[in-house]
């Protein structure tokens, strides 16, 4: 049974347990959702059954509970550790999150914000649109101020950071920490706050890169190069590739390339990892606009690359030799701008040689063009080798132009400005001279200006019109300009008649030749020719033909005694061929009559050629109102006695005759002779007995005066008429019998035996014609071992004087042979000939046709064995011949005697820059005394012993002093015949602008004396020679002759005296040893012999003492010299 006081302490447990469940149900409500203000009643009930089963009931009282405000606020996240990656010098933005953990409704605002330094805080919004990022619907916070929109109890507000990462270090922490506060102000515990806190790692952060090399920068290539060589008609391709090498992503990438204003872009090329993009501005990653290409990418991750490729061509504006470097930019939102590698382009880089007047059209091969680093071109410029452009792949300096004209040079990497000369020259152009200030301008590129030190004009840059000014070139990577060549001249002319004398009333035809040498046509060529007084154009008598055109009529106009011809076009290397006649009026003067003739035109450039003046001299006599008289006549072997000239007689050429003022003339190979002009009265002519032929002697025909060497020559009236004299000669029988023992030794010599005859035909047997052939060898040659080669020829170093060289080597039998030539394969098809040679086992092949440059030459041969297996070589230096930069006059003698009897050799030697034989070519020599001959013409001073044997020859006239003659292997011969008197004989040679000057003594002939002369007495009131002269009385008196011989041991006399003669015949013209220039004519009797003057003299007395080198001249009048 239970007690009662156990039975209370359990009825007090019972209730006890009631009151703490209501205790906790009152919790439980205030746990629930009961806002702030919001009241909780309650109250306990207990009920109790003892144990007889009374109930007991109590009620506790009603407990009322008003719910207060509580502001709390969490702020998250709260990291201990990194949750993501920045970078420095980026911007992000960061997400907090505040949400209201209170009981009431409330707003917070921004009390603090802290960030590792040197970061720094761009600025807080409230993400309205809870997008996660910044946008125009988010609220700029301002810390302490700006109050959040309001917030029911566990509503969040995401508040972002936006943050500069500036310089923080890499491979550090940035911590963000941030602190929200309630704005409530009757919460029972107060505004209560919490603190965010967000850890970043900052990492290396995007860096855009080469793929292949993290390194180096974004890479770009020009057709898979960093430089290549592009030409003005091909396309080629750009390759722009990168990488993201960092640790963070790169956000709007943007790729932009903005190509040189010469390269254009070529539509529709653009590619992006082999993807083809558009051109225009659309949704896809790529525009190209005017130039300038653009890709962007809005995001690149760690390590992805990308490739952009696209096509270029050029245009026309950048010079040849100019590197076009181009480069593109990238940058990014999170990564600094960086710059692509350089593509260079190189155009065509090469400069052309061109004849300036004929523009691009004319390229000029084998000019020379060298860098000199002075201007007197002594020192060259050394270059790196085996770094040049195409043709100069080597980079030699000197170096030919080729076929196109083409040269490149490539100079050393300078960072200083310098200047430097380039020398050009070619045959039948003028040298150039450049002056050449380089200045550095991109990397490996410089800029060049060209200043013309002889005062050429230049070509413009990157093209062919000609200026004349000085011309820049920029962004050069070769060394490359056009240079124009100019011919030393530009219209040529030569004038012409067809007879040298003439008379009143004549017709004399003029020729007049227009030739352009050069290589551009000249159009509007005038022709100016201005006519002596009273000389007047035949009307309709003109005749043009241009080259090889048919003739056409031409008519002139005529302005003041000037004609004027009017030619539309002479084309380059063409010649305007002019005849036109002109009658010699009654009111010509007599004497010398010269007239001139210019011609002037214009190039298509717009510039003036005018051609040196050309003139032409007629020599105007009164013609059959004049006293003058002529002397014609042949000197012959008498063969049949008759004393004239017939079937079977011989001319007898070489032999002197004297008239008695000094002149002398030598027979031609016909025995005939003249004396063209010669004063009024007798004439008293000589046969010279030196100069003729021992064993011949002269005809008498049975009278006295025949015994004689001389013979008076007299007209009635005393001149004004044509005067033959004939010579005959006789030979005596000693003399025949000695001619007929000669002609038999010389025929019996004339036969050939039998083993010249065969010796003769093997050595013509020889092979001639191209080709292989096996010959049995009839002598030894070396044994050359196989995969050995030997040069027979040319020797080393030594000259090739032919045009087309010949370069023979040697090889042993089965071997074949592979030719160089300044590293330049020779072609099989140039070997002439191949002998096999089975007894030596040798083979021998001949190179024909192998063109030189000026200068040395390498020249290598390698043996190929017949496996086509490379053999040793073996290389020589060969030098080609030049064009001629010096000129050299050698003479066999220095001396020579006087009166056409004796001769010498003059050779006139070419050399080049190298001091060997110059190219062939042509030059003009001339003399100031005595005559010069080529070697195939006969000589007019004949020995007599040679000269009695030979038969008659036509022979042109050798009276000319200036011969232009052909060079051979660098050397020109010819003789100089010695002149009439005594004295220097000036030997001038020029070719070009190139000249050079000897001289040979020409001294006088030591001979046996001759004395021509006559004396005469005139008596009478008629007396012709009296009213010839215009004289008055009827007396007149006459002395003339002319001495020549020894006087007193080895001194020469020579003596002429003619009292007609006046002491001023010509006033205000004598000269002591010229011609009387009345008595100056021309060969125009049908016949070539040769005259001389032995006392050149316009007074009466003549006289020359010559002792050895030393000589005493005087005529009366003009004193003693």
């Amino acid at each position: 049974m239970t007690s009662p006081v156990a039975k209370i302490r359990g009825a007090a447990k019972v209730l006890a347990l009631l009151l703490v469940m209501a205790t906790m149900l009152g919790a439980r409500a205030l746990e629930g959702s009961a806002e702030a203000g919001v009241q909780i009643s309650n109250r306990a009930e207990a009920t109790y059954v003892d144990a007889t089963g009374a109930s007991y009931a109590t009620v506790s009282p009603t407990i009322v509970v008003t719910v207060l405000a509580v502001a709390t606020v969490v702020v998250t996240p709260d990291e201990t550790a990194s949750s993501d990656t920045v970078a420095p010098h980026d911007q992000v933005t960061r997400l907090f999150r505040v949400c209201n953990t209170g009981n009431n409704a409330d707003t917070f605002s921004i009390s603090r914000f802290d960030l590792t330094a040197p970061a720094t805080l761009s600025a807080l919004y409230f993400d309205n649109d809870a997008s996660a990022g910044v946008n125009d619907g988010d609220t700029l916070i301002a810390q302490n101020q700006t109050a959040s929109p309001q917030l029911p109890p566990r509503g969040c507000m995401g508040v972002l950071a936006v943050i500069n990462t500036n310089d923080i270090a890499a491979k550090s922490l940035l911590t963000l920490t941030l602190t929200a506060r309630s704005n409530a102000t009757n919460a029972v515990n107060g505004r209560g706050q919490d603190v965010g806190t967000i850890i970043n790692a900052v990492g290396l952060g995007a860096r855009l890169t080469d793929p292949a090399d993290p390194n180096h920068g974004p890479s770009k290539l020009i057709n898979g190069l960093a430089q290549t060589v592009v030409s003005r008609a091909g396309e080629f391709t750009y390759v722009i590739a990168f990488k993201n090498s960092g640790d963070t992503a790169a956000r709007n990438v943007l790729v932009q390339d903005h190509l040189p204003s010469a390269i254009e872009y070529l539509p529709g090329s653009l590619q992006l990892n082999e993807r083809s993009l558009s051109d225009a501005l659309d949704n896809d990653e790529g525009s190209v606009q005017g130039g300038d290409i653009k890709i962007q990418l809005s995001r690149v991750n760690p390590g992805e690359s990308f490739r952009i490729s696209f096509r270029a061509r050029l245009t026309s504006g950048a010079p040849a030799g100019t590197g076009l470097m181009n480069t593109a930019t990238l940058s990014a939102d999170n990564a600094p701008q960086v710059v692509s590698t350089r593509a260079t382009a190189i155009i065509d880089p090469f400069g052309v040689v061109f004849a300036g007047r004929g523009g691009s059209a004319t390229p000029i091969a084998g000019a020379r063009v060298e860098i000199v680093t002075d201007q007197n071109n002594e020192n060259l410029l050394p270059l790196p080798s085996d770094s040049g452009f195409a043709p100069n792949q080597k980079n030699e300096n000197p170096f030919v132009s080729d076929a196109q004209g083409h040269f490149s040079f490539v100079p050393g990497t300078n960072a200083v400005s310098t200047n430097y000369f380039m020398k050009a020259s070619a045959n039948g152009y003028m040298d150039r001279l450049l002056q050449l200030s380089l200045r550095p301008t991109q990397s490996d590129l410089f800029s060049v200006t060209v200043h013309a030190l002889d005062n050429q004009p230049l070509a413009a840059a990157g093209g062919f019109d000609l200026v004349h000014e000085d011309v820049s070139l920029a962004d050069l990577a070769a060394l490359v300009l056009n240079v124009p060549m100019f011919e030393p001249a530009g219209l040529q002319i030569i004038k012409s008649t067809d007879r040298a004398q003439a008379e009143i009333g004549d017709i004399v035809t003029y020729r007049i030749e227009v030739h352009n040498p050069t290589s551009a046509s000249v159009k509007d060529v005038v022709i100016s020719d201005r006519l002596p007084t009273s000389f007047h154009y035949a009307d309709g008598s003109a005749r043009l033909s241009l080259a090889a055109g048919s003739e056409e009529i031409i008519q002139p106009q005529i302005n003041d005694g000037e004609l004027q011809f009017h030619i539309a076009e002479i084309p380059h290397g063409a010649t305007a061929k002019l005849l036109y006649r002109v009658l010699i009026g009654a009111n010509a003067l007599e004497g010398d009559q010269a007239n001139t003739a210019v011609a002037s035109g214009l190039f298509l450039s717009g510039e003036r050629t005018t051609s040196a003046v050309a003139r032409a001299v007629v020599r105007v006599s009164a013609g059959v109102f004049s006293t003058r008289q002529v002397i014609v006549g042949r000197v012959f072997v008498d063969t049949n006695a008759n004393n004239q000239f017939d079937q079977g007689d011989r001319p007898m050429p070489g032999v002197r005759l004297y008239l008695s003022n000094g002149q002398s003339v030598i027979t031609d190979s016909a025995g005939m002779y003249n004396f063209p002009s010669l004063g009024d009265g007798p004439q008293v002519i000589s046969l010279d007995p030196v100069s003729v032929p021992p064993g011949y002697a002269l005809t008498d025909s049975g009278r006295e005066s025949g015994k004689g060497w001389t013979r008076l020559l007299r007209t009635p009236v005393g001149g004004g008429a044509l005067l033959r004299q004939n010579f005959a000669l006789k030979k005596s029988a000693s003399s025949q019998s000695a001619e007929g023992s000669k002609v038999e030794l010389t025929q019996s010599a004339s036969t050939l035996s039998p083993s010249a005859q065969s010796n003769t035909q093997r050595a013509d047997s020889a092979p001639k014609a191209p080709g292989t052939y096996e010959l049995t060898a009839t002598e030894t040659v070396e044994t050359v071992p196989p995969a050995e080669v030997r040069i027979i020829s040319p020797a080393p170093n030594s000259v090739s004087m032919s045009p087309g060289a010949q370069i023979e080597a040697r090889t042993a039998l089965d071997w074949t042979v592979k030719l160089e030539v300044n590293g330049e394969q020779i072609s099989n098809k140039n070997i002439g000939v191949r002998s096999l040679d089975h007894k030596n086992q040798v083979a021998t092949f001949t190179f024909v046709g192998i063109n030189l440059k000026p200068g040395a030459n390498k020249v290598r041969c390698t043996a190929v064995g017949p496996d086509g297996a490379a053999g040793k070589s073996q290389e020589i230096m060969v030098m080609g011949r030049g064009p001629a930069k010096r000129l050299q006059i050698v003479s066999d003698r220095s001396e020579v005697q006087s009166g056409g009897n004796d001769s010498t050799i003059v050779r006139v030697k070419a050399f080049d820059q190298w001091n060997n034989p110059a190219i062939d070519g042509q030059v003009g020599v001339e003399t100031s005394l005595g005559q010069l001959l080529r070697f195939n013409d006969k000589s007019p001073a004949q020995t007599p012993q040679s000269a009695a044997l030979m038969k008659p020859t036509e022979r042109p006239n050798a009276s000319s002093v200036q011969l232009i003659v052909q060079f051979e292997n660098g050397e020109a011969a010819l003789k100089l015949l010695g002149s009439g008197t005594p004295g220097e004989a000036r030997i001038h040679a020029q070719t070009g602008e190139i000249e050079a000057e000897d001289r040979i003594r020409i001294t006088s002939e030591m001979r046996r004396p001759i004395l021509v002369g006559f004396a005469e007495m005139s008596f009478g009131n008629s007396i012709p020679e009296v009213a010839l002269r215009n004289e008055h009385g009827n007396y007149r008196s006459r002395l003339s002759f002319f001495y020549s011989g020894r006087f007193f041991g080895n001194n020469m006399l020579t003596l002429s005296y003619d009292s007609q003669r006046p002491i001023n015949r010509t006033a205000g013209r004598d000269r002591l040893f010229q011609l009387d220039p009345l008595e100056r004519v021309y060969p125009l009797f049908g016949d070539s012999s040769t005259r001389f003057e032995a006392a050149p003299s316009n007074s009466k007395v003549y006289a020359r003492i010559d002792h050895r080198r030393l000589c005493a001249q005087a005529y009366r009048g003009q004193g003693a010299h």
